[in-house]
């Protein structure tokens, strides 16, 4: 996913920002992380909305708001201090199923 510039909502607690689906879908509930610094887990997806309406997902070419609230016993993590609109950011799960295979 990509960050749209600007589209930041709330810097933290809980985080919300635009993002663009550059691949695959965006679940509610999905862990979301940052490849870039040592794939730092921001917290989990626990809403998207599209035009101000709630959505279950997003799919791969829509901008949409995301919510992330953190893990439990997880300290919340920040806009600006963990992560920047340079970054790219990927649902933990995809990370980890990227690195299996290349294990493989």
């Amino acid at each position: 996913m990509k960050i749209v510039p600007g589209a930041i909502f709330n810097k933290k607690d809980p985080i919300v920002i635009g993002v663009e689906v550059m691949e695959g879908t965006l679940r509610v509930g999905t862990p979301i992380c940052v490849p870039s610094r040592d794939r730092i887990v921001l917290g989990k997806v626990f809403k998207l909305e599209h035009d101000h309406k709630p959505i279950p997902m997003a799919k791969k070419g829509q901008q949409v708001s995301m919510g992330l609230a953190p893990l439990v016993n997880d300290t919340g993590k920040s806009f600006g201090r963990h992560f920047d609109e340079s970054d790219m950011l990927c649902s933990k799960v995809k990370m980890f199923g990227s690195l299996a295979a290349a294990d493989s």
